[in-house]
């Protein structure tokens, strides 16, 4: 691969045989060469067209001059001009609607651009000196406008320019001999122009595949990006349509496992015969009821990313649910020995939303604080009422807190806060995802505060088009 190619912007490994090579200017890939062509004659014929538009009105009015300047030779020129070469630039032209034009676009405009030059050497060598100095001008006229041809490729105008260069040398040198001084600055003329002009058209068109090289691999890693995120889109649909449909076929088991320990461990129909036994279904019990609960949240989550989970909305009072939530996690609270601090205000304006997921939100970020409070710890359940109208609700605690960087992954599913801490302590890494899902489901915002050592503040905050005014609550209760 060559220097400049190293220099894009690309990266090598999507640049890797499709690189330029820099003495045919050909492309390494031959598709790519082959899309090139096809986009370089539909980009370059417009321009084409005017510029054969252009050479044949200017090669054409050059006859103007003939008729003042050379009357000696003027049907001859007359011939090759107006019976041969304007012609023939004409029809180059009208070739344009054949089917194979493209296949052979660059040779019919090389040989298009190359007779007005031959012209120009015959009428120098008709015209000798000083005459032929006017055709001389032609012929450089004829050069630049050959090199800035853009549907004529480098190599053919290259070699094309040089054979002219060398029918001129030997025009001016040996057929209709210049002046030795006017000879040398026209050649030296002619040279440098066919140098310069060469180098120009050669820079430009490894700057024109360059460009067209780079976008056409854009395209296609974009393309690969596209299916690779369709590919990937449609596997996690399905794994969350097979989680969600899984409900009934994990929990109906399950459900039978946690109600038949409850009964041996109740010893409902008869003593088990041995202690152990009964400690036994206890332990049975509980783990039933903890993989419930991590089932739950899976297919919960599942639901959601399936676009299945359907919200039940009601209005609610968010004290009762909190007040419910809080009893639920009592056995936890006793564990832990943690204490939990209510500040809610039972005149809170109603909320529309779902009970079940208000539920669950509460009890995902009070069992969350729960875990990571250190004993005799202190939970704070707090809500109200926003100044512009939102109804919030927070739990805060002074447990071991989240690290800054880490905030912006542990709403993310099965993220875990990255510490020795964390690690010890049981969990999926669900709460939090499934508390954000749903929050978004509700158009709810989660808000998390956190000081890694002193605790950590989750706000959830429900837009004020779901809160219900206190008037029309309290209508409401009076109603019932």
């Amino acid at each position: 691969m060559s220097d400049r190619d190293r220099d894009t912007q690309l990266p090598r490994e999507i640049l890797r045989g499709a690189g330029i090579r820099r003495f045919t200017l050909r492309f390494q890939e031959p598709s790519l060469e082959s899309d090139f062509q096809a986009h370089r004659f539909e980009n370059a014929y417009p321009l084409i067209r005017s510029w054969s538009v252009a050479g044949i009105a200017i090669y054409a009015l050059f006859g103007i001059i003939e008729y003042f300047y050379v009357p000696e030779i003027l049907t001859t020129m007359f011939i090759i001009r107006y019976a041969v070469v304007v012609p023939f630039l004409i029809g180059a032209l009208l070739l344009r609607s054949l089917a194979s034009y493209p296949k052979i676009l660059n040779r019919t405009i090389l040989v298009a651009v190359s007779l007005p030059s031959i012209g120009a050497l015959i009428g120098m060598s008709l015209g000798g000196y000083p005459h032929g100095l006017i055709y001389f001008s032609l012929l450089i006229v004829t050069m630049l406008f050959t090199h800035a041809f853009t549907g004529v490729r480098f190599w053919p105008s290259a070699l094309m320019s040089w054979i002219i260069f060398f029918g001129c040398l030997v025009v001016i040198l040996a057929i209709r001999p210049f002046p030795a001084e006017v000879a040398a600055l026209c050649l030296a003329l002619h040279f440098l122009i066919t140098t310069v002009a060469m180098f120009m058209s050669y820079n430009e068109e490894i700057y024109i595949r360059r460009d067209f090289r780079n976008n056409r691999l854009l395209i296609r890693q974009m393309r690969n990006a596209e299916k690779l995120a369709a590919e990937a889109t449609a596997a996690n649909a399905s794994k969350s349509n097979f989680l969600a449909m899984m409900s009934h076929e994990l929990r109906t088991p399950l459900n039978a496992i946690m109600g038949f320990s409850e009964m041996i461990s109740m010893q409902i129909f008869g003593p088990v015969g041995s202690d152990r036994y009964q400690e036994y279904a206890e332990d049975i019990h509980q783990s039933g009821r903890h993989l419930l609960n991590i089932i739950g949240d899976i297919l919960d989550l599942s639901k959601i990313e399936a676009g299945r989970y359907v919200l039940e909305k009601s209005e609610i009072n968010l004290a009762d649910v909190a007040a419910y939530c809080v009893r639920m996690v009592g056995d936890q609270v006793s564990a832990t020995r943690c204490a939990i601090e209510i500040d809610i205000s039972e005149n809170l304006p109603l909320l529309r939303a779902d009970e079940r997921a208000c539920r669950q939100i509460l009890l995902n970020l009070l069992s969350n604080s729960i875990k990571f409070t250190p004993p005799a710890g202190r939970i704070v359940l707090s809500s109200g009422v926003g100044s512009d109208g939102c109804l919030w609700i927070s739990v805060a605690d002074n447990g071991i807190g989240i690290p800054a960087e880490e905030i912006s992954r542990v709403t993310e599913p099965f993220a875990q806060v990255d510490n020795s801490v964390t690690r010890v302590k049981n969990g999926t890494g669900l709460g939090l995802s499934l508390v954000s899902s749903l929050c978004k489901l509700h158009g709810a915002t989660l808000h998390i505060e956190s000081e890694f050592g002193k605790g950590t503040d989750i706000t959830v905050r429900f837009a004020p088009r779901h809160v219900i005014p206190s008037n029309y609550a309290e209508r409401l209760n009076a109603a019932s």
